[in-house]
């Protein structure tokens, strides 16, 4: 996520860590447990506004950004998509809040309201990706959105070209953030997918591909295209 302009996170009632939740049936009322004891009842907050589909504004000004639910960056394919379906799940409702850690610009919490945690719905969705192995809910919230085609998976996620003339593809290396660009005849083209949640796009020349920041494959070999052109 690119850092968004937000306050130090020092002033949440209670920064509630390391503890299971649960919710009463009758009062939907949120309680910290520990070894099947309730310690204590977990504050509620409202939020007043949601800046995208995985960071929103509680009405005391704190900063919350949903723990390993990561939504589309405002520009990017899916952004206003998720930024509505997290203002659904979250807007008008006592939200609660187990935050694990926080940075100087935000708190990461798991977010609930009485409907359920709302990282795990927002990949459900398919708004949020989840691109860890380590939570079973998460894995098949997005097993869920990735067979059913859902948000980003149906929308900003391909392989074949969107049109007939702009078939390059503009890849963002995950680990070094590089861009680099695709043609058929580079490998590996074929199985290169292009990701526009993730700001990866389709280009139409080699030249639009390089004014956006995106360098040839080596695995082109020297090949230019249209594919006429090629040596």
């Amino acid at each position: 996520m690119a850092k968004k302009n937000l306050k130090t996170a020092g002033k949440l009632k209670k920064a509630v860590t390391g503890a299971v939740l649960t919710a009463a049936v009758a009062s939907s009322a949120f309680w910290m447990v520990k070894r099947n004891q309730p310690i204590s009842p977990l504050p509620s907050y409202e939020v007043q506004e949601v800046i995208d589909g995985d960071t929103f504004i509680t009405t005391e000004k704190q900063h919350i950004r949903l723990r390993d639910a990561n939504a589309p960056d405002k520009g990017n394919c899916g952004y206003q998509e998720a930024k509505a379906e997290l203002e659904q799940l979250v807007m008008g409702e006592p939200v609660y809040l187990l935050v694990k850690y926080h940075d100087q610009y935000r708190l990461y919490a798991e977010v609930y309201t009485p409907s359920g945690e709302v990282n795990e719905l927002m990949v459900k969705s398919g708004w949020a990706r989840y691109d860890r192995s380590q939570k079973q809910n998460l894995i098949d919230a997005r097993q869920h959105a990735q067979d059913n085609l859902l948000g980003i998976y149906g929308q900003c996620i391909a392989t074949e070209p969107e049109t007939t003339n702009c078939v390059i593809k503009g890849n963002i290396n995950t680990k070094t953030s590089e861009k680099i660009y695709y043609f058929p005849g580079c490998i590996p083209y074929n199985r290169t997918v292009v990701e526009k949640d993730q700001g990866e796009a389709w280009f139409c020349s080699e030249a639009e591909a390089k004014t956006a920041g995106y360098r040839k494959a080596l695995t082109c070999f020297g090949k230019s295209w249209p594919a006429s052109t090629l040596r």
